[in-house]
């Protein structure tokens, strides 16, 4: 369960990847994207679901940086959640919803984090 959920303002697409939130938690820091992959037919099939599986399997991860210069290490798996929906005839993206999950925890002193280089938040300082 996450200890802070840290949202970005910033939902542009970097390539197939789009940041959508960092959860921070007392076991590690979790970086929640949405990637976008290559467009093929959707349908009920074994193979369609093994094309989807398969790619998520490739994904690169991102990576995350914060202002302490913590050395955050992947943790060997990541979760992956498809869009769902119905079967399609035309050719659509693959999707994905991903979590991410690093360690160490986030130290209490750190207030910002990077993802990719590209997308910044930040936690309020205790009061």
């Amino acid at each position: 369960m996450p200890v802070d959920v840290l949202h970005t303002q910033d939902h542009e697409r970097h390539g197939g990847r789009a940041f959508l939130r960092l959860e921070l938690a007392h076991d590690g820091v979790v970086v929640v994207t949405h990637e976008l992959g290559p467009r093929h037919v959707r349908d009920d099939s074994d193979e369609s679901r093994a094309r989807w599986q398969t790619w998520q399997r490739q994904l690169e991860p991102p990576t995350l940086s914060d202002d302490l210069g913590t050395a955050y290490r992947l943790s060997p798996t990541h979760r992956a959640q498809g869009s769902g929906g119905s079967p399609s005839t035309d050719p659509l993206p693959l999707k994905a919803t991903v979590w991410w999950r690093f360690v160490p925890p986030a130290d209490p002193e750190a207030r910002r984090w990077t993802i990719d280089g590209r997308w910044t938040v930040e936690r309020r300082p205790p009061r």
